[in-house]
C-alpha cells in the first residue's frame, strides 16, 4: 500500500512539475497567482511523500509538519487567485482581512514547526503489522484542532466568496465558479474525512494536488474557452444580423434568433436551411466577384431589405470545416441613405428640387430628347423679404408654399418644378402644354395668398424658350431672369418673354457701368440747361440742369439713356455730386459778371438722401464756391419720397430753412398724393404737360383740373411751373389759369451752357 501511494505522489508530483513549467510559459493575467499556487502544492506533496518513506520519528514530524502547514496558504493563494479571475482589488476592509489571515497563517506555521520539540500539534504514533514497521498514525491535539479551524475559516470564507460572485456576475459567467466552487467544497469534504475517519493514508493530498490540476485546467483552458463559446453565442443572438452555421456536410448546426425570425417570413416558410444554402453557394460560385447578395422580405406591410454574405470555412490542413450565411439587415442604412439623398436634391420648405438638382435633372431630360421644344420659366415676388420683416417668416412661408403647391399642379411629362432661390421658383416645361393664361392665374393666386389691402404681392415671370440644347441650364435659367428685368417695377405686367433684346439691353447696361467709373474721373459728364421763362414777363428766370454724357462708344448720352441704370447702385449719387459741383462753380462764375439774379435747378435722387448727408453736401457746396443758397433750387420727384415721407421731410426742411427752393418735380406722373404737398411744404409745384394732354379725356376737364390743381399749390404758397410747354395755345391757356413759370420745347430744349449764355446773357432776350 505503500509503494501504491508513493507511486501516486510521484506521479502528482510529475504533473504538477510539468504544469509549472507549462504555466511560466503562459502570458495571460493569472500567470503569477497560478505558478504560487502550483509551487506550494508541489511543496505539500513532496512533505508528504517524504512524511511516508521516513521510519524515523522526528524527521517524519518535521515532515508532517511541513506538510500540514503548506494547506492554509494553499487555501490564501486561491482566494488571491479568484479575487485576479474576477477582477476585483482591494478595498480598506479586504486588506484589513488579508492582513488577519497572514498574522492567522504566521502563527499557524510558528505553532506547527515549533511541534518538533514540544508536541502541542500533534504526535506521531507507529504502527506495526507483523513485526514490522508499517506507518505512522498522528494522533491531533488542541494546537493542531486551531490549525484546522484556520483552514476551515479560509476555506468557508473561499465558499461565500465564489458563491457570491455566481449570484452577482451575469449568467454567462457562473459556470466558471460554479466549477471552482464544486473542486473546492470536494477537497473540503476529503479533508474532513482524513481529519475524522481513521485510516493509514491521508487522501485530502490527492484531491488538493487534483483539484489544483482542475484549477489550472479551468482557468487557463476550459473556462476561457467556454466563456468565449457563450459570449460568442450571446453575441450571434443578440446581433441584428442573422447568422446560420453548417457543417461540412452542409447540415444546418446553429441559427441565432434573427435568422429564426428570418425563416419565419412568408418567403421563406418553406424553404429549409440546407436548400437555401445550396442556393446562396451556388450564387457565389457563378459569380466569383460578388460579394453580397440582395435579399427583400414582406414583413407586414413593411418591406425589409438585407445583404446575405456566404463564407466557406477551412482548416490549416486546407480541408472544408463547413460554412455561413450571414444577413444583414440594411433597410434603415437605406432608407437613411435615400432620406440623404432627397435632402441633398429637395428644398426643406416646400419639398421641391433644389437648384442644383433642378440643374442636373433639366439637363438631362433636354439632352435625352433635344429635338422637344421646352420652356425654361422663372418666377420671382418682387421685395419679398417685406413680407418676412412686416408679416413675419411663417406667413412668408405660407406664401412659398402655396407657390409650390401651385407650380406641381403642372404634374405634365416632362415637368420639373423647382425652388431655386428664396423666394424665386423655375420650371422646365415642355412648349406644348405651357398656357400663359394659366401661368398668369396661378400668378394671381399666389397674390391672393396674402389678404392685406395695405400691402399687395407682385408675382414676375420670365420665359426663355430654349432654341439651343447644348446651351447650359444655368445660362437658360438666367435669361428668363433678364426677361423679368424688363417688367420690374411694372404693376400692370406679369409675365415677360425673353429675346435679343432683352440681352442688348444688359450689354448695354453693363457697358455703362463698366464705363462709368472712368467717365466720372475724365469728366465726361456735361451740363445742359433748359431755360425756365416768367409767364407775365416772358423772361430768363433761370434754368433747369440736365446732365449729357460724352460716351466713348455711344456717343452723346441723354438722361434716360442713362439715369435710371445709374439709380440702381451707388452711382447715381457719384454723377449728382459731380453735376452739382459743376452748377456750383458756373454760378460762382454768372455771379462775378453779375448775373447773380439767375438760378439752376438741380436734381434730387431718391438714392441720393441714403448715399450722402445732402444738407452738409449742399451747404458745403455754396459755402465753398460763396454762392447764395438762393440761387441754387433743388427738385425731387414725388415718388423718390413716397416710400419715407417723414425721413425726406426733414431732411429738406433743414435746406429749406438754410436759405434752398425746394422744387416738386413732375407732379402728375407719379402718386399724385395731396399728402406730399401737405408733409413736403415745397416752394415750388412743378406740373408736367403730359398729365394733361394724355391722362385726362375731355378738353374741358383737362382745364378744370389744371386751374384746381394751380389754385391748390398757390393756397399752400407754392409757384407754379409747368414743363413740357410745346405750343402757343397751351401757353395761353396757363397764363390765364395763372401758371408762373414756363419751361418747354416753345421756348427752348435743353442746351449746353456756353449757347445758353450766349442766348441770354450777351445777344439778350
Amino acid at each position: 500500500m505503500k509503494y501504491f501511494w508513493l507511486a501516486l505522489i510521484t506521479a502528482l508530483f510529475a504533473v504538477s512539475i510539468y504544469i509549472l513549467v507549462s504555466i511560466i510559459k503562459y502570458r495571460g493575467k493569472y500567470r503569477r497567482p497560478l505558478i504560487f499556487l502550483i509551487f506550494l502544492n508541489l511543496y505539500r506533496i513532496f512533505f508528504y511523500g517524504c512524511f511516508i518513506i521516513s521510519s524515523q520519528k522526528t524527521l517524519a514530524t518535521i515532515f508532517f509538519s511541513f506538510y500540514s502547514v503548506m494547506a492554509p496558504w494553499i487555501l490564501f493563494s486561491v482566494i488571491e487567485l479568484v479575487c485576479e479571475f474576477a477582477g476585483q482589488k482591494l478595498n480598506v476592509r479586504g486588506i484589513i482581512f488579508r492582513c488577519i489571515i497572514t498574522l492567522a497563517l504566521v502563527l499557524d506555521f510558528v505553532s506547527l514547526s515549533t511541534n518538533i520539540f514540544i508536541h502541542q500539534a500533534f504526535e506521531l504514533l507507529p504502527v506495526y503489522k507483523n513485526g514490522l514497521f508499517s506507518y505512522w498514525n498522528p494522533q491531533f491535539y488542541l494546537f493542531y484542532k486551531l490549525h484546522l479551524g484556520v483552514c476551515y475559516a479560509i476555506a468557508f470564507y473561499l465558499i461565500f466568496f465564489i458563491g457570491k460572485n455566481i449570484l452577482q456576475d451575469p449568467k454567462i459567467y457562473r459556470p466558471k465558479y460554479v466549477t471552482l466552487e464544486t473542486a473546492l467544497v470536494m477537497s473540503l469534504i476529503f479533508t474532513v474525512l482524513f481529519y475524522y475517519i481513521p485510516h493509514a493514508y491521508d487522501t485530502s493530498v490527492l484531491f488538493y494536488s487534483i483539484c489544483v490540476i482542475i484549477y489550472v485546467y479551468l482557468i487557463v483552458i476550459s473556462i476561457p474557452r467556454l466563456i468565449v463559446e457563450n459570449l460568442m453565442v450571446v453575441v450571434s443572438e443578440n446581433v441584428t444580423s442573422g447568422v446560420i452555421c453548417f457543417d461540412n456536410e452542409g447540415k444546418c448546426i446553429y441559427k441565432n434568433q434573427a435568422a429564426q425570425k428570418i425563416f419565419k417570413s412568408e418567403k421563406f416558410r418553406n424553404q429549409e436551411p440546407e436548400a437555401y444554402r445550396n442556393k446562396i453557394a451556388e450564387i457565389f460560385k457563378n459569380a466569383e466577384t460578388l460579394t453580397e447578395y440582395e435579399e427583400q422580405i414582406e414583413e407586414g406591410k413593411e418591406i425589409r431589405k438585407f445583404s446575405v454574405f456566404y463564407k466557406e470555412l477551412y482548416g490549416a490542413d486546407n480541408k472544408f470545416q463547413g460554412s455561413y450565411i450571414k444577413f444583414d439587415d440594411r433597410s434603415e442604412e437605406i432608407k437613411r441613405i435615400e432620406q440623404e439623398r432627397y435632402a441633398s436634391s429637395h428644398d426643406e420648405l416646400t419639398g421641391l428640387l433644389n437648384r442644383k438638382a433642378f440643374f442636373q435633372q433639366a439637363a438631362e431630360l433636354i439632352r435625352k430628347n433635344p429635338g422637344l421644344q421646352r420652356y425654361i420659366i422663372v418666377s420671382d415676388i418682387e421685395n419679398f423679404k417685406l413680407v418676412n420683416d412686416i408679416f413675419g417668416q411663417e406667413v412668408g412661408d405660407s406664401v412659398l408654399r402655396n407657390q409650390a403647391k401651385y407650380l406641381s399642379d403642372l404634374n405634365y411629362p416632362g415637368t420639373l418644378v423647382s425652388r431655386t432661390g428664396s423666394d424665386k421658383f423655375a420650371f422646365l416645361i415642355p412648349k406644348q402644354f405651357f398656357k400663359p393664361e394659366i401661368a398668369v392665374m396661378n400668378v394671381k393666386r399666389v397674390q391672393e395668398c396674402l389678404s392685406d389691402r395695405n400691402y399687395k404681392l407682385h408675382v414676375y415671370l420670365g420665359v426663355y424658350e430654349i432654341t439651343n440644347p447644348e446651351e447650359s441650364v444655368e445660362s437658360m435659367y438666367d435669361k428668363a431672369l433678364l426677361a423679368i428685368k424688363d417688367i420690374y417695377g411694372s404693376y400692370e405686367l406679369t409675365l415677360s418673354y425673353y429675346d435679343n433684346k432683352t440681352m442688348q439691353k444688359i450689354l448695354y447696361e453693363t457697358n455703362i457701368m463698366n464705363e462709368f467709373a472712368n467717365s466720372i474721373e475724365n469728366k465726361q459728364f456735361i451740363v445742359f440747361l433748359q431755360p425756365q421763362i416768367d409767364c407775365k414777363t416772358g423772361k430768363v428766370l433761370g434754368a433747369e440742369a440736365l446732365a449729357r454724357w460724352h460716351h466713348s462708344d455711344y456717343g452723346v448720352l441723354d438722361p434716360s439713356q442713362f439715369i435710371s441704370i445709374l439709380e440702381k447702385s451707388d452711382s447715381i449719387f457719384h454723377m449728382d455730386l459731380l453735376i452739382w459741383e459743376m452748377v456750383c462753380e458756373k454760378l460762382r462764375e454768372w455771379k462775378k459778371k453779375g448775373h447773380d439774379d439767375m438760378y439752376i435747378s438741380v436734381n434730387i435722387s431718391s438714392r441720393d438722401f441714403y448715399y450722402g448727408d445732402l444738407f452738409d453736401v449742399f451747404t458745403g457746396l455754396v459755402e465753398k464756391y460763396g454762392i447764395s443758397p438762393e440761387n441754387l433750387n433743388l427738385e425731387i420727384t414725388e415718388t423718390s419720397v413716397i416710400n419715407d415721407i417723414k425721413f425726406h421731410s426733414d431732411v429738406l426742411n433743414r435746406l429749406k430753412n438754410y436759405g434752398f427752393k425746394v422744387e416738386i418735380d413732375a407732379f402728375g406722373t407719379g402718386y399724385s398724393s395731396l399728402n406730399t404737398l401737405k408733409d413736403l411744404n415745397a416752394d415750388i409745384l412743378k406740373i408736367d404737360m403730359s398729365f394733361i394732354t394724355d391722362k385726362l379725356d375731355g378738353t374741358m376737364k383737362n382745364m378744370n383740373l389744371v386751374k384746381l390743381i394751380i389754385n391748390m399749390a398757390k393756397k399752400l404758397g407754392m409757384n407754379v411751373i409747368v414743363e413740357g410747354t410745346e405750343t402757343k395755345a397751351q401757353i395761353d391757356f396757363l397764363k390765364d389759369v395763372g401758371c408762373d413759370i414756363f419751361q418747354g420745347f416753345y421756348y427752348s430744349q435743353p442746351i449746353p451752357i456756353e449757347k445758353f449764355e450766349e442766348k441770354y446773357f450777351e445777344g439778350g432776350m
